[in-house]
């Protein structure tokens, strides 16, 4: 059986692993975690984030809700739905520089301000 180019497919299916639950249910429960695993956390976002961007991908929906998580506190990057692939020459590289007091007015970050 031969296969075409990709542009032939017209289903794409990942299979992964299956995770318990997400970051932000984590962040919802009474839960509390330690520094530790706060940390092993922020690292594995940012490895992640690190080799997407690598490989010319923007996640473009990073949020606790889109990150998976087991109980050996493994995370794992989900949800591409929204994600681009950005070229060598960065064309197409969408930002929207914001402040944090423009950020704080749009409730980007109103959630996490409350909790601090």
């Amino acid at each position: 059986m031969t296969f075409g180019g990709v542009h032939d497919f017209t289903h794409v299916c990942i299979v992964t692993d299956l995770f318990e639950t997400d970051l932000g249910a984590v962040l919802k429960s009474n839960q509390n975690l330690t520094l530790e695993q706060c940390i092993f956390f922020l690292y594995q976002v940012l490895r992640g984030v690190k080799y997407f961007h690598s490989a010319g991908v923007v996640h473009r929906d990073l949020k606790p809700r889109n990150l998976l998580v087991n109980f050996n506190c493994d995370l794992k990057i989900c949800d591409f739905g929204l994600s681009k692939l950005i070229l060598a020459d960065r064309e197409g590289f969408d930002m929207i520089p914001m402040t944090a007091r423009s950020m704080c007015k749009k409730g980007v970050m109103k959630a996490h301000i409350q909790k601090l």
